[in-house]
């Protein structure tokens, strides 16, 4: 029927926007990843932060709680 239809194609367009936001980010992911493996070890290292906090979010842990991020400090010297 047509409000079958219409809600088939509902459905569809909000599958096809989800693809494109998850194509979008795997673009900046690679775009990231391929920074890393070129040698810049700041970005290979912010990479595996951000990889290592996506397995532990994954696996149920929350942030500030059952994990933490290392913080960085600067002193008044600049180290």
């Amino acid at each position: 029927t047509y409000d079958d239809e219409n809600r088939q194609r509902a459905t569809l367009k909000e599958q096809i926007k989800q693809m494109a936001e998850l194509n979008k980010t795997m673009s900046e992911d690679a775009k990231n990843l391929t920074k890393a493996l070129k040698g810049d070890s700041k970005t290979q290292g912010n990479w595996g932060e951000v990889i290592l906090q996506r397995i532990l979010e994954k696996s149920g842990l929350r942030k500030d709680e059952e994990y933490f991020v290392e913080q960085s400090v600067t002193m008044d010297d600049g180290r």
